[in-house]
């Protein structure tokens, strides 16, 4: 009783000897608390009482038995309040208590500091002009900031703020080599035409027009467009070819500007469609150029549905200017505009449903479906049966046909998520 009564006395707000050992807790004023996880002596706890407004916080500083105790606290990223023991109703560092323990801990939720880009763009171009005098008439390496270096330091800037428009390259570098994707027209399940271009030329669009035409012909509710893995090469009126074969007679589909030629072409639909059900685009952070522009447009003219991920973004053309030193620049100086105004580059193309799968699996599922199709990585096989010939070995096949295989078989989840999708839509247009 006498030892709950001093604690009562020296600590009012722990009167239970059981909390002891407890974490720290920190008290600002009545309202405000926060939990924090001492690094030093246990029980240690800080509290700072604002008295009226303007104020100093009065600290005391105690562990679980109201004696003075050292403080080795973390704040915020592990750093110490203070490194040793320290009487805080005679220290002197008051004001670095309140600053440093007091706000950070009020404040822990705020946003992270803003970047460098930030920062300068929130300047304004007074303090922009008086900063660079600044460097220049006070830097301690007055060389670094020489006519050259600063012309340096002003391509350098452009080239990271204006990537991926703009890049300095090898000359003669030759783009990344992949294997080519072959092109596939398969009907999944009677329900749905799957194609794959594999690429955006002429050979691949008279395969589409074929396909298409079989398509319409077995009365298929939808049609599933395989673009991931496909580029479509960095010509982007390629696109509108594809286009037109699912976008209405008359539709613009897309306006490639150049503004540095003062040039503007208008791409439109100028045939009738070769197939109006259900459409879906597959994509993925290799569906790039022409690609990015088919799935864009067939979005907003052909009311397709977008599953996958994010395109790469790069649904620009190109201009190459040759430097000294074996460099090239390449300077992006066209691109193309969606009817409301909307662009492709540098964001790339957002997908209705996100759905990825895991590095790798694409390829395998790619190569594995040239002979067999993609029917096999959507679908799942029949359950294994009890028969004769399982009698006389004395197995049960549906007994081993339920364990987890070692090796799961390959699915492609996106490709799933696209049949999911005309599956609820052909219910509804069923029942409605």
């Amino acid at each position: 009783m006498k030892r709950q009564a001093h604690l009562s006395k020296l600590h009012p707000a722990r009167t239970d000897p059981r909390e002891h050992g407890r974490p720290a807790r920190v008290e600002v004023g009545r309202a405000a608390k926060a939990s924090l996880q001492t690094g030093g002596t246990p029980n240690t706890v800080a509290f700072a009482e604002k008295r009226r407004a303007g104020a100093l916080a009065r600290f005391r500083l105690q562990d679980g038995r109201g004696r003075p105790s050292s403080l080795k606290a973390t704040v915020l990223g592990g750093t110490p309040v203070l490194p040793a023991f320290c009487n805080v109703r005679r220290c002197a560092l008051k004001p670095l208590l309140l600053a440093a323990l007091a706000i950070p801990l009020l404040h822990a939720a705020d946003e992270p500091p803003a970047s460098l880009r930030e920062t300068v763009n929130d300047l304004e171009p007074a303090q922009i002009d008086k900063a660079v005098e600044a460097l220049q008439s006070q830097f301690l390496s007055p060389q670094a900031l020489d006519e050259a270096s600063m012309q340096k330091a002003l391509l350098e800037g452009l080239l990271r703020r204006l990537a991926p428009g703009v890049e300095v390259i090898a000359t003669g570098k030759a783009p990344a080599e992949t294997k080519p994707v072959p092109f596939l027209a398969e009907i999944l399940d009677d329900r749905a035409g799957y194609l794959r271009l594999g690429n955006l030329d002429a050979s691949t669009l008279a395969q589409l027009d074929t396909a298409l035409a079989s398509f319409t012909e077995k009365n298929l509710p939808a049609v599933i467009l395989d673009l991931r893995a496909v580029s479509g090469g960095p010509c982007l009126d390629t696109a509108a070819d594809f286009a037109r074969r699912f976008a209405p007679n008359g539709k613009i589909l897309f306006t490639i500007q150049k503004p540095s030629a003062k040039q503007e072409s208008i791409l439109m639909s100028n045939r009738s469609p070769s197939y109006q059900g259900v459409l879906v685009v597959l994509t993925d952070g290799n569906t790039s150029g022409a690609a990015e522009i088919l799935a864009a447009t067939l979005r907003f003219n052909a009311r397709a549905m977008i599953i996958g991920s994010d395109t790469a973004g790069e649904a620009v053309e190109f201009s190459e200017i040759p430097l000294t030193g074996g460099k090239t620049l390449r300077v992006a100086v066209s691109q193309a505009i969606l009817p409301d105004k909307s662009t492709v580059f540098p964001d790339g193309v957002k997908p209705d449903v996100p759905v990825s799968l895991p590095p790798g699996d694409l390829e395998k599922i790619f190569e594995a479906s040239r002979d067999k199709g993609v029917s096999q990585f959507v679908f799942e096989g029949g359950r294994p049966r009890m028969n004769e010939s399982a009698l006389i070995a004395n197995t049960n096949p549906e007994i081993e046909g339920s364990r987890e295989p070692e090796d799961p078989p390959l699915r492609d989840t996106v490709l799933q998520r696209a049949m999911d999708l005309i599956t609820a839509i052909s219910f509804y247009n069923k029942h409605n």
